[in-house]
């Protein structure tokens, strides 16, 4: 999942959290990893770098971003992308193509 450079700046600059744990975003110009669903304003794909893992990301030289706090993984989401691996349902081939609607407008109206 991570060698799909292109791919992952699509999830990245999505920032939604299906696509945490699936890989890390490091930040060369500022040395830090995020996860894709990071709340900072996402950087240029040129500056990105992609690692499998947390750690690889750290022994790779990047600290973890103090927005998202990647680094204290939760096991129940490693459990769920096992899963998701394991059945080949990706989440990151369901990117929508554009802005949905919000609930709130998607809610049937009284």
């Amino acid at each position: 999942m991570y060698q799909d450079v292109e791919r992952c700046v699509r999830a990245v600059r999505a920032k939604d959290e299906r696509f945490d744990g699936w890989f890390f975003t490091a930040v060369v110009t500022t040395g830090i990893y995020c996860r894709p669903s990071c709340p900072a304003t996402p950087p240029k794909p040129a500056n990105m770098r992609f690692y499998p893992s947390a750690a690889a990301a750290q022994q790779a030289g990047f600290r973890a971003c103090k927005h998202c706090r990647p680094a204290p993984w939760r096991p129940w989401r490693a459990y769920a992308v096992q899963y998701l691996w394991s059945t080949g349902d990706h989440p990151i081939n369901q990117l929508p193509a554009g802005p949905g609607p919000t609930a709130r407008a998607a809610a049937p109206r009284a």
